[in-house]
Formats: C-alpha cells, sequence, structure tokens
C-alpha cells in the first residue's frame, strides 16, 4: 500500500476487524438506495462503544440489519448487544414514564409504575437526582389517602 501511495496511510484504529471465511451475499434489491452498495456482508469484530468489550457484528446480522429493517448502509452497530438492549429498555422505560406522567388519571399501579420507572432512570442517570421530589409529591397524596 505504501509504494502504492508514496507514504503510509493512517486509518482510525478503533479494534475494528474483519474476520476471513464468513462472507454472506447481499440481496442489492433489499438494500436501502446507497451511493455505494454492498455485495457481500463479513462478520465484523468491534469494541463496544459503551462498556470496551469486544463483539461480533456477525454477517447474517448486518444482513438482517440493511435489508429486512432497511437501515442505511452508513449504519454501524457501535454498541454491544447487552449495551444495545440495555439502551432499548431504558427507552422503553422513558416512554412508558412519559405516557405515566401524562395520563390525565392514573390508577394506584400505574402510579407506583411510574414511580418505579423514574428512580430507574434516576439510577441510570438518565434523569437528575431532582426528580426524586417529583416521585416523592406524586406517591405523598395517594400514600395519604390510601
Amino acid at each position: 500500500m505504501e509504494r502504492l501511495l508514496g507514504c503510509s496511510p493512517t486509518f482510525p484504529d478503533d479494534g475494528t476487524r474483519v474476520i476471513r471465511g464468513t462472507g454472506v451475499a447481499a440481496d442489492l434489491s433489499r438494500q436501502a438506495p446507497a451511493t455505494v452498495s454492498v455485495t457481500h456482508y463479513f462478520d465484523v469484530e468491534k469494541v463496544c462503544r459503551d462498556c470496551g468489550r469486544r463483539f461480533i457484528f456477525f454477517a447474517d446480522e448486518q444482513k438482517y440489519w440493511y435489508e429486512d429493517l432497511r437501515f442505511p448502509l452508513e449504519a454501524d452497530a457501535v454498541r454491544c448487544p447487552p449495551c444495545r438492549k440495555r439502551l432499548q429498555n431504558l427507552a422503553q422505560m422513558r416512554q412508558r414514564y412519559e405516557q405515566l406522567i401524562h395520563a390525565p388519571e392514573r390508577t394506584l399501579d400505574e402510579t407506583f409504575e411510574m414511580a418505579e420507572c423514574c428512580m430507574g432512570l434516576i439510577e441510570q442517570d438518565i434523569f437528575h437526582r431532582r426528580q426524586t421530589e417529583r416521585v416523592r409529591m406524586l406517591l405523598l397524596p395517594r400514600a395519604l389517602c390510601s
């Protein structure tokens, strides 16, 4: 490569490594429109952005992402499956909290569920610790009425 370019090219060393012999043919008609299509997917060893663990972004998983879900080919897995799952769970918890906080009327069980969601989001540093006061205000009137 150095002889061809006359210099030594530098590429970011993010820990990504293609695993040879793992190619899966792509179906170009099922990919989202792109400047350059991908003809094959390969297992790729990567490093998780959040936890730093190594994981494999499998060729079959890429085929599912790009052909079934129709993610753009520029999309890439930057988190390991457990970290991705954790983020999905946090997003679902936040969505449920938002549904409950804006509900015109909540049952006692829904109020406790909302408080549980809020506390989980505080523990994961999604919400600020001051939110605990809001939870107390929501639960206090309910506790007094019970």
